[in-house]
């Protein structure tokens, strides 16, 4: 399971308070950290984009359907981090309603607990 270094909830209170300038610099710094915590999920990654390009690979010179790679794609992440899954499902199926999100929530919850 990928461990989420870069999702921290932010140091920053009242940030329209805070001048631009150390607001950027703030951010730049905090961005250099981003490599180090990507690092050790590269393995993960390696594994899940070969998965999908063995999908792909299926399709033998015919044309790739999209939502096959979205789908793919989305039960890589499903099986490797539930919060990009989420993020990414939340993109690519495009909820109409804050029920319809719930209800993925709710279903990536069940299975969890299985």
């Amino acid at each position: 399971m990928i461990q989420k270094f870069t999702e921290q909830r932010s140091r920053y209170d009242h940030l329209e308070k805070m001048p631009v300038r150390e607001l950027l610099e703030n951010i730049n710094r905090e961005d250099q950290t981003v490599p180090s915590a990507v690092i050790p999920c590269i393995p993960d990654i390696e594994k899940l984009v070969e998965s999908v390009e063995a999908a792909c690979q299926e399709f033998q010179g015919e044309e790739i359907p999209s939502s096959a790679i979205g789908e793919k794609v989305m039960a890589e992440l499903k099986t490797l981090d539930g919060v990009a899954y989420v993020r990414f499902a939340s993109v690519y199926r495009q909820f109409r309603d804050v029920a319809e999100f719930m209800s993925e929530l709710k279903d990536l919850l069940s299975k969890g607990k299985k």
